[in-house]
This record gives C-alpha cells, sequence and structure tokens, in this order.
C-alpha cells in the first residue's frame, strides 16, 4: 500500500519565491498555450505503437527519398503527422513500382484491426488507416 514519503511545510516566504520563479518560467515561454479538453481529446496521441511507427515511417523516407514531394521536410513537420503522410506517399509509390511491398507491410501492422474474441484474420494491413485507431495509442 502507498504511503507518503514526504512530510513538509512551506512558510508564506517560501511559497511566495516558488510562485515568482514559475512566474518567471512562463514569462520565458510565452509561446505555451492552454488546450480545452475537446482539443486535447482531438490531437494524435503519441505512445510506445506510434512511436514505433514514426521510427519506421522515417526509415522509409530516409531509404526512399524520390517518394516525398521536394518541398516534404521530415524536421520541419510534427512526428506522427509526418509519418502518416509518409505512409500515404509509400503506399501511392508503390502502387506504380512495388518495390514498397515490404516496408508497407511492416508499417501496415500499426492501423492492423485485432477483434477481441473473433478467430477471423487481421485487416489489410496496406488499407487506409482508420482515423480513429491513429488518434488512441494504448
Amino acid at each position: 500500500m502507498p504511503f507518503n514519503r514526504v512530510n513538509a511545510t512551506l512558510n508564506p516566504a517560501q511559497i511566495a519565491e516558488i510562485q515568482t520563479a514559475l512566474g518567471n518560467i512562463y514569462a520565458n515561454l510565452p509561446f505555451l498555450i492552454d488546450l480545452k479538453p475537446e482539443e486535447r481529446q482531438a490531437m494524435l496521441k503519441f505512445g510506445e505503437k506510434n512511436r514505433s511507427f514514426v521510427v519506421k515511417a522515417a526509415t522509409v523516407a530516409e531509404q526512399n527519398p524520390d517518394i516525398l514531394p521536394r518541398n516534404f521536410n521530415l524536421d520541419d513537420s510534427e512526428a506522427y503527422s509526418a509519418a502518416l503522410l509518409v505512409y500515404q506517399y509509400a503506399k501511392t509509390a508503390n502502387v506504380a513500382t512495388g518495390v514498397l511491398e515490404n516496408a508497407l507491410n511492416d508499417l501496415g501492422h500499426r492501423f492492423a484491426k485485432h477483434p477481441r474474441g473473433s478467430t477471423t484474420t487481421p485487416s489489410d494491413p496496406s488499407a487506409p488507416p482508420d482515423p480513429s485507431s491513429a488518434k488512441n495509442d494504448g
């Protein structure tokens, strides 16, 4: 059973000093914004499954730069959104050439559906991702 191992009491001067320090931090980070709960829920999640997907997509992009538009810059993009775009570009390029089949199968595992209690096979990993599965990463 957890127990409180910290027993501390702050005096008013310490509290004022902490509040001043926090005020200085916020003043030096003017780009911080507050998000409404709806905005937080709508954001893409970045957990372990998505991290793996992003790393694999970055590898595909580095090994196949010709599948990306010339103005596409991985460094200037949010990682998961960029990975989703790389996945889409790779699928398009694969239709024409077929050379990215293994990479697409590997990337597609992120979006494969695994029904609970069912013995059916998962959906085609090269199918377009379901937006609801992209938002939730367990």
